[in-house]
């Protein structure tokens, strides 16, 4: 089975301010051994800058998406483990 087929583990932070989305993905990454993807959701405009940079130094592969849902950005993250 590759990692490509496992369900993300969905941390959602929507409604937290900077740095509360990455305290939360560095817990999930802490935490979770089994090469799952991990998808952050968050409403913090911070985020896609944090994100962003932290998976960088940390060796992380990141892909943002951007929504807008009833005028409101949503920032999705999806992020693996570079092996």
């Amino acid at each position: 089975m590759t990692t490509e087929s496992i369900e993300p583990i969905i941390i959602d932070t929507s409604g937290l301010h900077c740095p509360m989305p990455l305290l939360k993905l560095k817990m999930a990454l802490r935490n979770h051994t089994d090469g799952a993807p991990i998808r952050l959701i968050s409403t913090d405009p911070m985020s896609q800058q944090d994100i962003k940079r932290y998976c960088e130094i940390a060796g992380l592969r990141c892909v943002q998406q951007s929504k807008d849902t009833d005028g409101k950005p949503i920032f999705v993250f999806d992020i693996k483990k570079v092996l």
